[in-house]
Formats: C-alpha cells, structure tokens, sequence
C-alpha cells in the first residue's frame, strides 16, 4: 500500500489539495489489483482555520481530474460522491493545547475510514479528494482495514505528526500522522469523538519525502523513533525520481 499526500498552496492560502493512496503489492503472488478505482469526495474543513479547503473534491473534479485519471490509467471509475459532515453542537477545545473540534473531527474520520473500506473492498483502489489533512487519519485507517499489511509514503513539506501534547495551534490537520503511528500512542491522548481509532503503522514502515518546515516536537519523533525522511534538500541534490527509488527500495528491501 502506497499512499501519497499532496498540497497546493498558492500566496499562503490553500487552493486544492488531492489525499490520494494507491495500492500496490510486489511479486507475483500480490499483482496489482485492477478492478476499478474508487473516488471519494471529503469536504471538510474544521482540522484547520484556512477558508476554502472544503472546496478542494469540486475543483479537482472540475479541473478534470476523474477523466485524466481513466485516461491515465485506463481503469473504471467509480465516484462515489462527496461525504457529509456535520459541525457538532457543544464541540469544545480539549487539553492543554486547546485542541479544536475533536469530536466533530473524529466523527468525520469514522465516516471517512468506513467510506474509504468500502471503496476498496468493491473496486480494489480508492483515492480520496480533500483540502484539510486532518482527513488523513480516517483514510489511512480505512486502507488498514481492509490491508493491514501496508506502508504510506507521504509527500507533503509538513509531517503532520504533532498531538495535542505538542500543538502550537490545537489544529487537528496537524496531528493526523500521529494517529496511525504505533509507537506515537503513549503521545497520543484519547480524545472525545476518536475512542473508535487504533494505530495501523509501525514507524518503520513510514516514509516522508518533501519535508521543510517540521516542528520541534515533531523532529523528536522523527529522530527517535528513525522515522525514514527525505527533506527538500535531498529531494534538490538527488531529484525526485532517485528519491522515488530510494524510498521503494526502503520499504520493500530485496
């Protein structure tokens, strides 16, 4: 299982941005399913403070992406349409770091962990479209359901693996990563609204590549626990396709 994040940000505001995972499996006991693809819409906003992020599966999809995506890839596309999330009442900050929206966040990542099982379980793949990373958390838990034998290579200059321990902002787009990471739950407090999630990654099966801007509390993880990272100078010095390689060769050693 690979799983890819990408963000586009243009004058410091969040125009679009596209959570897409994609299985594959090596040998030829694990070939590649090709069943289909499934696309599930997440506009969601309240991981974050950014205005519009809830806009991104409605212009990626009229940016033409579902028929770029047949035409790529030449598989069946199944659109399974946008979820639909609700603000809670009475969803008021939690801890120390004030972490806001916890249970509204954590109700809309059961619903997207379940919507991304589905789709794979009926058509093998599944990419989500979404602006606000907190997202990640269900998507990734979602893929572990149904293959809890994966890895995530994750492209994003943010590691997203902060808790509500170690927030500046008590944003929950920024503490994403940190849910699925086992060795992370000692840091992981359980929130209202996320009694229903447990960890599906070991760190070592974890690869950062694009990273620029990681916060101390952040870095302690990543050195401690040898998280596998490749930052934008070494993406610079080596290009991306031998960093492609690299991390293919990290997660899947012959």
């Amino acid at each position: 299982m690979l799983g890819v994040q990408i963000l586009s940000r243009k004058k410091g505001r969040v125009l679009a941005s596209v959570y897409v995972q994609l299985r594959t499996y090596y040998g030829p006991s694990n070939p590649i399913s090709r069943n289909g693809i499934g696309v599930v819409g997440i506009p969601f906003c309240h991981g974050q403070s950014l205005p519009g992020v809830h806009e991104a599966p409605r212009l990626i999809r009229g940016a033409g992406f579902m028929d770029g995506l047949h035409n790529m890839l030449g598989w069946q596309v199944h659109d399974y349409g946008d979820l639909d999330f609700k603000l809670l009442k009475d969803d008021e900050p939690y801890g120390p770091c004030k972490i806001k929206y916890p249970r509204t966040n954590g109700r809309a990542n059961k619903q997207i962990s379940d919507a991304i099982s589905k789709s794979i379980e009926e058509q093998g793949t599944c990419i989500a479209l979404g602006g606000d990373h907190s997202l990640s958390a269900g998507s990734i838990h979602g893929h572990a359901a149904v293959h809890p034998n994966m890895v995530l290579i994750w492209v994003d200059a943010h590691a997203d693996i902060n808790t509500a321990l170690t927030s500046y902002s008590g944003h929950l787009h920024g503490m994403s990563g940190a849910f699925a990471i086992k060795e992370l739950q000692p840091y992981v407090p359980k929130m209202p609204g996320w009694e229903w999630l447990q960890p599906s990654l070991a760190a070592r099966d974890i690869v950062y590549i694009g990273l620029r801007d990681v916060d101390p509390g952040e870095r302690y993880f990543l050195d401690k626990y040898r998280i596998q990272s490749y930052d934008m100078h070494l993406v610079e010095k080596h290009g991306m396709a031998k960093i492609i390689e690299m991390t293919l060769d990290y997660i899947n050693p012959k």
